[in-house]
């Protein structure tokens, strides 16, 4: 139930962009991470990603989706056809700037009770959010190792 949350948390983030999703049929994408990054990441055993394409007139898009027992993660990555400016960026993104990140990384705001960590940002013209689940995010003694690790995680694309 948690992953339906956390995905329908961030499916009111998303309606505000002007996105119509046609998916393509018969597509089945390799997901851009392996279990065992994520695993390093999140500290338990992760399952390899499933993934679904879609895309619209804004660009293609890829969903990918990678369970760890209680955890779930979840990557959604936009590739834009025409490059945003630096304003249009901050304003698709709400939430906490890292400072001194070399993509403009944002700490995506959580809903009051929500239970995972959700890190976005820009890679030339791709719009990346990664979305871990399944944390109780008042221990900060669990959550603040897994920021950190998430941080060093390598960038796609």
């Amino acid at each position: 139930m948690r992953p339906i949350l956390a995905a329908s948390a961030l499916s009111l983030l998303f309606a505000m962009f002007p996105f119509a999703t046609a998916v393509e049929a018969g597509t089945t994408p390799a997901c851009p991470y392996t279990a065992a990054e994520l695993s390093a990441v999140v500290g338990v055993p992760v399952e390899a990603g499933t993934g679904q394409e879609t895309s619209d007139s804004g660009g293609p898009r890829l969903y990918c989706y990678y369970a760890a027992g209680s955890v779930s993660i979840q990557l959604y990555q936009y590739v834009r056809h025409a490059p945003l400016s630096p304003t249009e960026r901050r304003r698709l993104f709400s939430g906490q700037a890292i400072a001194n990140d070399p993509d403009s990384a944002t700490w995506l705001e959580n809903a009051e009770g929500s239970t995972f960590i959700a890190l976005g940002y820009f890679r030339h013209s791709t719009k990346i959010e990664l979305v871990i689940d399944g944390f109780d995010l008042q221990q900060e003694a669990v959550t603040k190792p897994v920021k950190e690790r998430l941080l060093k995680l390598r960038r796609v694309p």
